[in-house]
């Protein structure tokens, strides 16, 4: 603190001495009147100045010279303030695109204006950024800190692509009614969502961490949906929002792309026709001698049999004891190899074995035993809204967790 105290009297000493010498120079007698003052220089501005020196401050201290606490407490908040800078960021890359301020130093775009800075800037914000200027709901939860850098950047990637199938003449969205596809997507899809991102959710009563329970979000939901100051893209941004909040980020992407899928059913089912129509496989033997090399495209249907295949014989799999052991020798030794050969199977090692184990199904006609009383078999999760095609309905599930158009479970009925 008193290296960042002692940074900013020196800045703040340069500034004053700077508007003395340009007030001398102008020819006013008077170098300290209000006329010349410090916010007037833009290398005197107060936050940078103070952000500057604070910086210089750390880049001067060694981490390691720190307590153990205390070098974990200062990475704390460093990385805070750095997701701060980051969104403050955001927002000035907005407003130079806005407002087209680039051009004032000859670069065409912000991006072109980007690349030109001694420091390198993440494509993935600049994009964001550009994308962030229509979305104002997304922007201001994103200044409040209620949501992340991520499920920022996914919230706009998923209205982006929905929002050029809105506000159709027809009162269409792709192929179903608008009005009665976002009012189900938003009342009953996300409320489905959030519920299975937390395992099930009791109806009734507070839950242990003082939330009101399911009531309480089903009645966010429907004023949300029945919000008429709201346009149909906002309706849309709002759930999304309740949707990040509410859903752990391992689960928000997948979860955004089932909602996208029941929003727009044709597109759906125009990538499982692209899929089935780019379907190979090919074998070829290597050169080297070390073996073949299987490449190609499955579609949906041949995928997901592979699939549920493998996840079948990975269960029974005889080395697996194996791995479980030198797994725990690794984390004995701090996850250092072990000394020996002994060591866990990598997951393409696993199924490349648990292609070569399904030998028994693929050739003898049988398939890795039974599990409990069933073998194991295709299954596939449909809503009973997607069943009854109600506009919005969630699409259908596969066990790998794609989503299945309605004409592929049709069929398959």
């Amino acid at each position: 603190e008193r290296q960042v105290q002692s940074l900013v009297v020196d800045a703040d000493e340069g500034c004053g001495a700077r508007a003395r010498e340009r007030a001398l120079a102008s020819g006013s007698d008077t170098p300290d009147q209000p006329a010349v003052t410090r916010h007037r220089d833009p290398e005197a501005s107060d936050p940078v100045a103070l952000l500057t020196a604070a910086v210089a401050s750390l880049k001067v201290e060694a981490s390691a010279s720190l307590l153990g606490q205390v070098a974990l407490d200062r990475a704390r908040a460093t990385q805070v303030a750095l997701h701060d800078l980051t969104v403050l960021s955001l927002a000035q890359l907005a407003d130079i695109d806005d407002r087209r301020l680039h051009t004032l130093e000859g670069a065409p775009s912000m991006r072109a204006w980007a690349e030109r800075l001694p420091a390198d800037v993440a494509r993935q914000h600049l994009t964001l950024a550009r994308r962030l200027s229509p979305f104002s709901q997304v922007s201001g939860a994103l200044r409040a800190g209620s949501i992340t850098l991520g499920g920022a950047q996914a919230v706009c990637q998923t209205l982006t692509r929905i929002d050029r199938f809105l506000n159709r003449p027809d009162g269409m969205l792709d192929g179903q009614p608008q009005d009665q596809a976002l009012y189900n997507v938003i009342t009953s899809g996300v409320r489905q969502l959030i519920c299975r991102s937390r395992g099930g959710w009791d109806p009734g009563g507070p839950t242990s961490d003082g939330d009101d329970g399911l009531p309480t979000l089903v009645r966010e939901l429907h004023d949300i949906a029945e919000d008429p100051a709201r346009s149909p893209r906002e309706q849309l941004e709002a759930a999304l929002l309740v949707l990040c909040r509410d859903v752990p980020t391992a689960h928000l992407r997948p979860a955004l792309v089932v909602l996208t899928h029941a929003l727009l059913p044709l597109q759906l089912e125009k990538a499982a026709l692209a899929g089935l129509a780019s379907r190979q496989l090919r074998l070829d033997r290597r050169s080297d001698g070390l073996g073949f090399r299987l490449t190609g495209h499955l579609d949906l249907l041949t995928g997901e049999l592979l699939f549920t295949a493998l996840q079948a014989q990975l269960a029974t799999d005889l080395d697996n004891p194996d791995d479980t052991r030198a797994a725990k020798a690794l984390r004995e030794q701090g996850l250092d190899p072990p000394g020996t050969d002994l060591r866990p199977r990598s997951t393409g090692e696993r199924l490349h074995d648990a292609l070569r184990g399904a030998r028994t199904w693929l050739l003898e006609g049988g398939l890795t035993g039974q599990r409990g009383k069933a073998r194991p078999h295709l299954s596939i999760t449909v809503p009973v809204e997607s069943l009854v095609t109600q506009p919005g309905a969630l699409p259908a599930e596969a066990s790998a967790g794609r989503c299945w158009p309605g004409s592929l479970v049709s069929h398959l009925l």
